[in-house]
C-alpha cells in the first residue's frame, strides 16, 4: 500500500487524531530531491519486517496543500514533520535518510509493543450504495475536479438554476446532467491532481420530478432517456469536437451500458493502465434516439489522487 496523499486540513487532523505517531512528508511533483527519496520512503512504510507500522506516514502535496503548510511554515520541500500524540516533536528539512529514519527510530522505541497504524476513517461520507464501488484506498475524485478549466458541449444542468462546475464537484444537492439539442453531450474534466482513475459511477434513475427542472414535466417524463454508451480519454487539454469524439474508435475506454444495480448505479470501469497519470478526463456519452434528452442524475469518478499539478508558489528547495 502507498504512501497516502492528504486531501485537506481536516484529513491530515484525520490522521493525526487516529494514529499517536506520525511522520508528515511535504512534498511536491516538480521537485528532485523528493523524487529521489521517495522510493526509499516507501520501502519503510510497506517494510515486510512491519519495523515501522506503528508510525503514520502521509504526503502533503506543497501547491495544492498550502493551508496545511501554512500551518506548519513549510516553504520548502522535502519537509518532514515528527507528530507524537498530536504535537510536532521534531522536523527534517531536505533528504536526508539516515536523519529521517533515526527519528522513526526514535518513534518506534516510545511506541508501546504491538501498536499499529491505524487506517484513516473517511472524511467525506461515502453513501452505502457506493462503497461496493469503492474498495481500498480508492476513493471519490470528485472534490479534486478543478472547475476554473472545466467545459460541457450540449450539456446542461437538470435544474434552471443549476451550474453544471458545482454539480461535477458533488458540493451541490442539485445533481443531474441532461443533453440540450440532442443525444449527445461532452464533459471536459481537469482534476487538480495528477490521479489514478479507476472508474466512473453514472447513476441512471430518474428523480422524482420537481418544478425547479429546466424541463416541463411531460418532456422529463416523455423526451428523456439513460445513456447507451460512453466513451472516455484521458489527458486532452481541451474539449474534443463531437465528430471527433464520436468517430474515434479507439479511446481510452469505450463502453456500451448495461443495466444498472438496484439503486440505478452502473460501473464503467476503466482500462486501468491508460488512466494511471489521468490529469483531465472527456467523457462523451450517447444515447439510442438521437431526438431525446440524454438524463445522467449523477457521475463519480473514483481513483486515487496524487500530486498537484501546478507549479510552486511557495520557495522551492534550495538544493545543495
Amino acid at each position: 500500500m502507498p504512501i497516502p496523499y492528504i486531501k485537506s486540513k481536516d484529513d491530515l487532523d484525520l490522521y493525526i487524531s487516529q494514529n499517536d505517531y506520525v511522520m508528515i512528508n511535504f512534498t511536491a511533483s516538480w521537485c528532485g530531491p523528493c523524487k529521489a527519496v521517495a522510493p526509499i520512503l516507501e520501502q519503510l512504510y510497506s517494510d515486510p519486517e512491519q519495523r515501522y507500522n506503528m508510525i503514520e506516514v502521509v504526503k502533503v502535496d506543497l501547491d495544492s496543500q498550502q493551508e496545511v503548510c501554512r500551518r506548519y511554515e513549510v516553504t520548502s520541500v522535502p519537509t518532514f514533520v515528527f507528530i507524537e500524540k498530536g504535537k510536532e516533536t521534531s522536523r527534517t528539512v531536505g533528504g536526508n535518510i539516515p536523519e529521517i529514519k533515526q527519528k522513526l527510530d526514535a518513534l518506534r522505541e516510545k511506541a508501546p509493543e504491538g501498536l499499529k497504524r491505524k487506517e484513516r476513517g473517511t472524511p467525506v461520507k461515502i453513501a452505502d450504495e457506493l462503497k461496493k464501488y469503492i474498495s481500498g484506498n480508492y476513493e471519490i475524485l470528485n472534490s479534486t475536479v478543478h472547475t476554473g478549466g472545466f467545459e460541457a458541449l450540449n450539456a446542461i444542468s437538470l435544474y434552471a438554476n443549476g451550474d453544471l462546475r458545482v454539480t461535477i464537484k458533488q458540493s451541490t444537492k442539485k445533481m443531474g446532467i441532461i443533453s440540450d439539442a440532442d443525444a449527445q453531450l461532452l464533459l471536459h474534466v481537469p482534476l487538480m491532481n495528477i490521479s489514478k482513475v479507476y472508474s466512473i459511477l453514472l447513476k441512471l434513475k430518474k428523480p422524482e420530478y420537481k418544478q425547479e427542472y429546466v424541463l416541463d414535466e411531460e418532456d422529463y417524463s416523455q423526451e428523456t432517456q439513460f445513456p447507451s454508451v460512453v466513451k472516455v480519454w484521458a489527458n486532452h487539454t481541451s474539449l474534443i469536437s463531437f465528430d471527433d469524439a464520436a468517430s474515434d474508435n479507439n479511446p481510452g475506454h469505450i463502453e456500451k451500458i448495461g443495466e444498472p444495480d438496484e439503486n440505478g448505479w452502473y460501473e464503467c470501469r476503466l482500462k486501468f493502465v491508460r488512466f494511471q497519470k489521468t490529469q483531465s478526463l472527456t467523457i462523451f456519452v450517447d444515447g439510442d434516439d438521437e431526438d431525446l434528452h440524454t438524463l445522467i442524475d449523477e457521475i463519480v469518478i473514483v481513483g486515487l489522487s496524487g500530486e498537484a499539478k501546478e507549479q510552486p508558489t511557495l520557495s522551492a528547495l534550495e538544493e545543495d
